[in-house]
């Protein structure tokens, strides 16, 4: 009996640790709505960069009418990734209403088992709009004339003036002495490893593969990654295929979850290039996920000046 009481405690605790890595939140922006107002949904999650998520569709969370949503917005945060995305819905009938737990499936990296995170339900109301019944119905007004002005005269100045600036302009450029400008070079003093967090933030900004531009995304994120492993590891990456490279990492001190980082990426990314492959939008996310956990975790102790532009 104790042993059974004890098995069954630790399966609580194994639980509560790996939902702890994972949560949800959904909210309203208001508590209180007329009808047709929208209602905008926040919905939050924070996960471990090793957990690959499954975001529901925007159909799939209530049965409120659709008004629009916004793409996925992804936040790093240490170790952790912080995915946020606003839903507009709209009720056409007064009452009470709340918004349901919203169930997100997430798995781990290497691991087959689907687990779940909820989100809290949201209590709203909806009203009709009041009318005063006290008041008498008063007369449609007249129709009021309106004089319209006529800036017919101050455009044609405005071109004038214009005109008369870019000929100016190409007189004292062309004609007149050029006016040399001394642009004083400055010194690249970043490192490799910062230009590479830096590139790896400007491209997720982008947010090219929620625009459809896959192909673009995949070529800047493993161009990126085979400069930085280049300049860390002192491999042939550029020039190398996704096998070769593969290859020359199990030759440097890595561990088998730092290479499985690339190994994901360059997978994914091949069968964009080649097999015009469309990889799902939780796969997307982890692969710019993965991307900063291997740039973070091979980090160097020491890392020098990229005086290349």
């Amino acid at each position: 009996m104790k042993i059974r009481i004890l098995i069954i405690l630790f399966l609580l605790t194994a639980t509560y640790l790996l939902n702890a890595q994972v949560s949800a939140t959904a909210k309203t922006d208001k508590s209180q709505y007329l009808i047709g107002d929208y209602i905008r949904v926040q919905l939050n999650v924070t996960a471990d960069s090793t957990y690959v998520l499954d975001w529901p569709a925007e159909n799939d969370l209530t049965s409120y009418d659709l008004i629009t949503s916004n793409p996925i917005d992804t936040t790093r945060i240490n170790n952790a990734f912080h995915l946020s995305q606003e839903i507009v819905y709209s009720i056409y009938d007064s009452g009470v209403y709340y918004l349901p737990q919203i169930k997100i499936p997430y798995k781990k990296l290497r691991d087959t088992t689907t687990y779940f995170v909820f989100s809290d339900s949201a209590l709203f109301i909806v009203q009709t709009v009041p009318v005063d019944t006290t008041l008498t119905i008063k007369p449609i007004k007249e129709v009021i004339e309106v004089k319209v002005i006529n800036y017919t005269w101050i455009f044609i100045v405005c071109g004038l003036l214009l005109f008369t600036g870019i000929g100016v302009i190409i007189y004292f450029v062309f004609f007149k002495n050029k006016i040399k400008i001394a642009i004083k070079e400055k010194v690249n003093t970043i490192s490799y490893y910062d230009k590479t967090i830096q590139l790896l933030k400007e491209l997720d900004a982008n947010k090219l593969w929620q625009k459809d531009d896959l192909k673009q995304y995949y070529s800047e994120l493993t161009e990126i990654l085979r400069s930085y492993m280049e300049k860390r590891f002192g491999i042939n990456a550029l020039e190398s295929t996704s096998d070769e490279i593969i290859a020359q990492l199990n030759n440097v001190d890595l561990s088998a979850v730092q290479i499985e980082y690339i190994r994901f990426i360059l997978e994914l990314a091949d069968l964009v290039k080649f097999a015009k492959s469309r990889p799902l939008q939780n796969e997307n996310i982890q692969a710019m996920q993965n991307a900063f956990a291997f740039v973070e975790t091979t980090k160097p102790a020491d890392p020098k000046p990229d005086l290349k532009q």
